[in-house]
This record gives structure tokens, sequence and C-alpha cells, in this order.
């Protein structure tokens, strides 16, 4: 059988990808991501396979995690996404072709996952402002996604969704309304420029970050003070680290959460938790 498995986004075109798989002489069984892959991935493990290739974006990188849940296997991954957030975490090239060639060299490492009600995440979970913020999007591309976004975050914002919750971070109870609840896996740099990058995937904990409002201007405005690096001293913003949190709303029993972009229906109480050094991802 093929040495890899690569399991690449709907938006990813093949008939550009394959010459560079060719080039290097990488024999890989090509499967366009649907909604129903785990048991042809399932089968491919129970073959031998164990090198699984996710070439898309952070979302195609979190079906091939969940489709995998729990077996042995080594991810590699060909960052063509929208953002591209854990590649970047990791450290790998974007280029394509520079990135295949991490993969072929297989130097491995073993990274935390976060779970939400057992689903698994590898950046971040959030309730709030972003589901709905991608439920408005429209198109695929990566352009065309921050163009709608940027349109409808002054909608998103003035409008926030609205949730009165109980939060159990380990041994504290936190009560409040809140209309932007994030956790990641490990920490994130949220008082630099925008949320992105963590030094460490491996700090074994969560990071909880919350607006303690549903007013829509002071949504908005903790919001860009956090996009600019200045919530030092803003009461109105939560921060807690733990290894197990714990989200409960008093309606509606469903809610909307994101997981690394892709946007689920889970039932409340929500149960967050780390997995410590639980995938092992090939590195540079």
């Amino acid at each position: 059988m093929a040495q890899y498995y690569l399991v690449y986004s709907p938006y990813v075109d093949l008939e550009v990808l394959r010459p560079v798989l060719d080039k290097h002489q990488v024999e890989a069984v090509c499967l366009k991501l649907t909604a129903n892959l785990g048991n042809q991935l399932k089968k491919q493990h129970r073959a031998g396979c164990r090198i699984f290739i996710a070439g898309g974006g952070d979302g195609t990188v979190n079906t091939v995690v969940n489709d995998l849940s729990g077996l042995n296997y080594q991810l590699g991954i060909l960052p063509l996404g929208t953002h591209n957030h854990l590649a970047v975490d990791l450290k790998l090239p974007l280029d394509v072709e520079e990135a295949l060639k991490v993969i072929i060299k297989a130097k491995t490492k073993r990274i935390d996952v976060g779970t939400a009600n057992q689903q698994l995440f590898v950046n971040n979970s959030s309730i709030g402002v972003y589901p709905r913020l991608v439920k408005r999007r429209r198109g695929s591309r990566k352009l065309t996604k921050r163009f709608w976004d940027l349109v409808n975050l002054p909608v998103v914002l003035s409008r926030p969704a609205r949730y009165q919750v109980e939060l159990k971070i380990g041994q504290k109870q936190v009560n409040c309304r809140s209309s932007l609840i994030f956790i990641g896996n490990n920490s994130y740099k949220i008082r630099r420029w925008g949320l992105s990058n963590r030094d460490s995937l491996t700090g074994g904990q969560l990071c909880l970050y919350f607006i303690k409002s549903r007013n829509g201007f002071k949504v908005t405005w903790v919001y860009l003070k956090a996009v600019l690096g200045r919530l030092s001293g803003e009461t109105a913003f939560g921060e807690y680290f733990a290894s197990e949190i714990n989200v409960n709303t008093q309606r509606p029993k469903f809610i909307k959460v994101a997981l690394d972009g892709e946007v689920k229906r889970l039932k409340t109480p929500l149960k967050y938790e780390i997995r410590p050094r639980s995938l092992t991802v090939i590195v540079p």
C-alpha cells in the first residue's frame, strides 16, 4: 500500500498538487474531504498506514484528527487553507513544496489537543461572536472570507449572541453574562496584535478568555482593545488557565460552537479538557 494517505480540502486543486507529489516521488492515496471519511481512514490505518496528511486549512486538520481519534499515527500538514494557524504555530513552511519536504523527513513531535464534549480541536473553540461570523461568510477563497468577515463584523458585534453562563474553571466558579467566550489549546498571545501564535503546544493547559458583557457597544470596544493589544486593566475581560473548563448556559440547550473555525451544534453544558501530548505531528 501507499506510504501516505492524503486528505485534501474540496477547495484544493488536486491537478496542481499532484505534480508536486510526483516531483518528490511521494506515493499517496488522495481523497477529497467529505463528511463521512472516518471509516475509510480507520480502514487505511488497520491496513498499516501510519502517516496521514491533511492538505488544507485548520478545518481539514480538525476533521482528520477527529476521525483518527485514539489511534497511533503521524499527522503531516500541507498548509493550503485560509489561515493555517496550527501550521504557523508549529513553524511549518507555508510553501506547499517545502512543507512536503518536511513530511518526507518525518521528524515528529507530540503536542496537546483540546476537547469539547469529546470533540477534538487543535487550535481553539469559541462561543458567541465568532460562530455567528463564520455562518455569515460567503465564498471559500481566502480573500473572499476576509472580505465578508470585515463586512459582517460590525453587524455581528452590534447584535451579539447573549448568554448567561456559569463557568467552572478547575475549582473556581464564575457567573456572568457574555457574548464572546474563547477557549484555546494552550495560551494565545492575546496581548499582541491579534489572537494568533502560541509559544507552546505542550503546556498541558487550556486558556479561557471571555468578555463579561452583553452590551453590543461594550463587546465591540473590548474586542477592538484585544485586537490592538490594549487589554491591560480592562475589567470586562476575563482570563483563566486550567486543564478542565465547564461552560453551562441557562438556555438554549444546544448552542453553536466553533471548533478550529468549523461550526457545530453541541449540547450544554460544554465540558472542555486538555489531552497532553496526545497527537503526533510531523515538524521541521
